[in-house]
């Protein structure tokens, strides 16, 4: 899950860390054209949930330590 994920990395002494699944992503981020895309890889989809429950069980996560200050911490997911 995406709290596993961001308590891995603070478990691991990293300052900080984010985690989006890729349902999140892919509603929030893709345009309309790469939704498309993909909605008709493998010849289309019959079943939009299906790919719905795939994207909820994979997410995009990173972490960072940012001992001298470098403003990693300004870093977003956009």
């Amino acid at each position: 899950s995406v709290n596993t994920q961001y308590e891995r990395y603070i478990n691991g002494n990293f300052m900080s860390a984010y985690c989006i699944t890729l349902n999140e992503y892919y509603k929030k981020y893709l345009n309309l054209n790469e939704k498309q895309r993909i909605e008709m890889i493998d010849g289309g989809l019959d079943e939009k949930e299906l790919l719905e429950q795939l994207f909820e069980h994979y997410c995009f996560s990173w972490a960072y330590r940012d001992e001298i200050n470098l403003g990693l911490d300004k870093i977003k997911f956009e």
